[in-house]
């Protein structure tokens, strides 16, 4: 079943992304950059405070810097961004600050549901504002896994499904290093990370989330009791800018409750998800 996803007025980008799940673009020049830069020196004591090798706007857990941020950044990006894509909605922006140190990894991971995933895909136009590459954080895709099963992915999951293939994963990912400016897009269904920072100085980004202009708002959480419900709350903008990580979400509404099935796939699975979806879509 095909989902409604973004639409590129580039049809090779269109192209790209239905079939791997991400695609490359410019889309800021150098000024925009060095606006964007600015903007966050103005808030580098803030992320530095949040104290995490790495960092983003919405570690804070504080409304009204993630606002504020927001608003800034997409004064710089929010007509670009839409000049490329139509049929979308900007739900929130926030800076990415990868800081030196092995420890910076990103691991793989899908990022949390915002939409229902049977029918939409959600997606981050992830902007770098430094040139990177594998030595200071470059991201990393795994080409075709926004084609893999439907799954529920909270802010933070333990029982995030593909936890038993991480070597596998990180195997098959390709490195997408790019310039100042340019922007990769990826549904938040793909699955993503970065390598460590190993240079002496931060690398920053910036990323947008957008949802199909169609699609409600969503989030799930899964709670401590033992054994673990599955929540799903109906969501607004306001609520997801409100949101404590790790946190039920206070600002939805929960819609339902059911037993939370913890579905772990491995080696075997993995590997028939991947001659499967290369079957699918070359």
């Amino acid at each position: 079943m095909d989902r409604i996803g973004p639409k590129f007025y580039d049809d090779k980008l269109q192209d790209t992304f239905d079939r791997m799940g991400y695609a490359r673009m410019p889309l800021l020049n150098q000024d925009e950059v060095d606006a964007l830069r600015t903007i966050y020196k103005d808030f580098k004591n803030e992320h530095d405070a949040i104290n995490l090798p790495f960092i983003t706007t919405s570690h804070s857990n504080n409304a009204e810097l993630v606002n504020k941020v927001n608003e800034l950044i997409l004064g710089v990006v929010r007509e670009k961004i839409l000049e490329k894509i139509v049929n979308s909605e900007i739900l929130f922006s926030n800076f990415l600050v990868k800081k030196p140190g092995d420890n910076s990894e990103s691991n793989p991971h899908q990022d949390m549901n915002i939409v229902d995933e049977n029918r939409y895909l959600s997606f981050s136009v992830w902007i770098a504002l430094d040139d990177n590459n594998p030595l200071n954080g470059a991201m990393r895709i795994l080409a075709k896994s926004h084609l893999f099963d439907y799954s529920v992915r909270t802010n933070s999951n333990p029982y995030w499904r593909y936890n038993n293939v991480v070597d596998e994963i990180k195997r098959d990912m390709m490195t997408c290093s790019t310039s100042a400016g340019e922007a990769l897009v990826f549904a938040h269904k793909t699955i993503h990370g970065s390598f460590p920072n190993l240079s002496t100085k931060d690398r920053l980004a910036c990323v947008v989330s957008l949802y199909p202009k169609d699609a409600e708002l969503i989030n799930y959480y899964i709670t401590e009791d033992e054994p673990p419900k599955l929540q799903l709350y109906a969501m607004s903008r306001d609520a997801f800018i409100k949101y404590i990580k790790e946190e039920e979400p206070h600002h939805g509404r929960l819609i339902k409750e059911n037993d939370f099935v913890n579905e772990q796939v491995d080696s075997a699975q993995y590997q028939r998800l991947e001659v499967a979806v290369n079957r699918w879509k070359h």
